[in-house]
């Protein structure tokens, strides 16, 4: 009978010294690549400090009196979404491989879901409908950050 000893203080490498973790790919962000993640954190931000505005204004516009109620009410709809969404997406895009990279298509379908979103809470007609697409716009920007 053969044993092996393995060494506990030393991990496998993966690219650029950094250590190997399993299945997920790891490599090191450029300085351009980080500014470029920079800017599309910074306008995400921009548009949910953007959005609070408007949302207050559109859901009064929409029900009236009943406002602190409808915005609380839509606030605690969405809320699971918000914190279930990203780490679940984080999550698989820690895994993925492709030709992309593994963040560069949750951004892609991310963004251009929210972009869809954020038309559709712009052009809501009802508050039901306006609850609809802030759910959506939910969902599709934790994607984005996932």
């Amino acid at each position: 009978m053969t044993t092996t000893a393995t060494s506990s203080t030393s991990a496998p490498r993966g690219d650029a010294g950094v250590p190997s973790t399993g299945d997920r790919p790891i490599q090191r962000l450029s300085g351009v690549q980080l500014f470029q993640v920079s800017v599309f954190w910074f306008a995400l931000n921009a548009i949910w400090g953007g959005f609070e505005i408007f949302q207050q204004k559109r859901v009064v516009q929409l029900v009236g009196d009943e406002a602190p109620l409808a915005l609380g009410a839509m606030e605690i709809l969405a809320m699971p979404i918000a914190v279930l969404t990203m780490p679940v997406a984080g999550s698989i895009s820690d895994y993925t491989t492709s030709r992309w990279g593994r963040r560069k298509q949750f951004i892609l379908f991310g963004s251009l879901a929210t972009t869809v979103a954020l038309i559709g809470l712009g052009l809501a007609p009802t508050f039901p409908v306006l609850v609809v697409f802030f759910v959506l716009l939910q969902l599709t920007s934790n994607v984005a950050r996932g």
